[in-house]
């Protein structure tokens, strides 16, 4: 399993005792390998058994270039080294030691000696081993660990990534429910059941993942979180309803743009249909005790899928409670109507905006000196976590 090489002259050492003695008192198979020069080491060093631990003559020509040389190899780097001294003087001992030598023999030592000063180095070096191979495997572990974590935070809300975040560290094993003010979008493609079913299942994939690209681009770039996706529908939510309302144009501009590029390669296209909403909705976990989904449940969630429901193609149907919330929009100008809301015994005044915002350049300046001013806000508070 391993073995030692000793490097040198001396003929009296009973090879075939020390090996079995050192073997014994370790619990493990020990060959001790003699060679008369340092070049016959060198060639040892891959034969057959793990190398656990070499001693070379002082008498030997060049050995401490050989040792410096080795001990600058990450292979051998940490190899232990006894060195058999001709004179045991101190000054060296600490000249020795500088080079990497760990330990030393007398030249007239016999074999009992080098049985005990072997079995001990050994004996330290198998626990180094055993200790680093365990070290190695827990490190693995936790890269596996680490990885599995990355690619699951990507398949959940950042919102209930950083909440979970929080109650592991209070190791809290629930996440409780929360009542939160939000401004929600909803978006869902048109007709998308119909151009998939023109299309292979692969190009159908590769076309909602660049779709949703774009959503969940403009989404964190404006501060909010993807609750998630449904088939060829989104959900997304945000503290400011400046940002709901401005990604909404966002997706929409930038979903137009990347149809022109599509048309250009013959490609199918698609629009969103969009609804967006403000109001009062709880984030919950919903399931049994073995899986869960934590997501949001309220009317406004409802209504926001309504709306898009009743929007046209390409278009952004905002309720009057989410654009009441931005002091810069004047409510009169608008184009407001009461809808019937499907499902519902509910009547919802709202607006379709899309080209009313777009072509506003004072409403759109506003909505991105918010966002400039929320980015503000963010990096100082990051600084003063990072200071505290």
């Amino acid at each position: 399993m391993y073995k030692i090489i000793y490097t040198g002259k001396k003929n009296n050492i009973d090879i075939s005792k020390v090996s079995s003695s050192i073997s014994s008192i370790n619990n493990c198979k020990i060959s001790l390998v003699k060679v008369n020069d340092l070049d016959e080491a060198t060639n040892s060093f891959f034969d057959g058994d793990s190398l656990i631990l070499l001693l070379i003559e002082e008498n030997l020509d060049g050995f401490e270039n050989f040792i410096k040389e080795m001990k600058n190899d990450e292979s051998f780097k940490f190899l232990p080294v006894i060195l058999i001294l001709e004179e045991n003087k101190i000054e060296n001992r600490k000249k020795y030691f500088s080079i990497g030598v760990d330990s030393f023999l007398d030249e007239d030592f016999d074999d009992e000696e080098l049985i005990l000063i072997c079995s001990s180095i050994v004996r330290n070096q198998i626990k180094i081993q055993e200790l680093s191979k365990q070290l190695g495997e827990v490190s693995e572990k936790n890269i596996t660990k680490a990885l599995q974590l990355d690619l699951i935070r990507k398949f959940i809300p950042l919102t209930v990534w950083e909440k979970s975040a929080s109650l592991a560290e209070g190791q809290d094993l629930e996440i409780p429910e929360e009542e939160q003010e939000l401004s929600i979008i909803f978006g869902d493609l048109q007709s998308f059941t119909t151009i998939s079913e023109k299309i292979q299942p692969e190009e159908v994939i590769q076309m909602l993942n660049g779709i949703f690209n774009i959503v969940t681009q403009v989404v964190y770039q404006n501060f909010g979180d993807i609750d998630k996706f449904i088939g060829d529908a989104f959900l997304a939510v945000f503290r400011h309803p400046e940002m709901a309302l401005l990604s909404a144009v966002a997706i929409q501009t930038s979903l137009k743009l990347y149809n022109d590029i599509r048309e250009i390669d013959d490609m199918p296209v698609a629009l969103f249909r969009m609804g967006i909403n403000f109001g009062k909705v709880i984030r919950g976990s919903v399931g049994g005790t073995i899986r869960y989904d934590n997501t949001l449940i309220g009317d406004p969630i409802n209504t926001a899928q309504r709306l898009e429901s009743m929007s046209p193609p390409g278009g952004i149907l905002a309720s009057k409670s989410l654009l009441s919330q931005i002091n810069f929009i004047n409510i009169e100008e608008l184009d407001i109507k009461s809808y019937n809301l499907k499902g519902k015994n509910k009547i919802i005044e709202a607006a379709i905006v899309y080209d009313y915002i777009v072509n506003n350049e004072k409403i759109m300046d506003e909505l991105f000196k918010i966002r400039n001013k929320i980015e503000k806000e963010i990096n100082i508070n990051e600084k003063r976590y990072k200071i505290a």
